[in-house]
């Protein structure tokens, strides 16, 4: 199964971006050179970002760099990063690799 995700193009004021993330994040999905996994241009500097997991069925050690990187460009444009609803498994992955905190996992 491949990777998708849908954004939110327009939230309430004060309210995150919301990624929908679905499929597997793993070494098969590869963005251009020298972009993101997720397009981050729909969000307005400073605004934090949602993503839900619960879609998301297998997540490997190329997918956790991916949401680094993300979690890297939200905070540098002054956000913070969310990663909601992880099934079991992907959780787990989060878990592993003590990046709980650092993606800021919630159930």
């Amino acid at each position: 199964m491949g990777f998708n995700y849908e954004v939110n193009q327009d939230p309430g004021p004060g309210e995150p971006a919301v990624y929908r993330l679905s499929g597997d994040l793993d070494n098969r999905v590869q963005p251009p050179e020298g972009r993101l996994v997720l397009d981050l241009d729909p969000v307005a500097p400073g605004r934090d970002v949602v993503l839900d997991a619960s879609e998301l069925e297998f997540l490997d050690s190329t997918g956790i760099r991916h949401l680094l990187d993300v979690r890297s460009a939200v905070v540098e444009q002054g956000g913070a990063l969310q990663l909601r609803g992880a099934r079991p498994v992907v959780k787990r992955v989060v878990e592993v690799t003590g990046l709980t905190d650092a993606l800021g996992v919630v159930d």
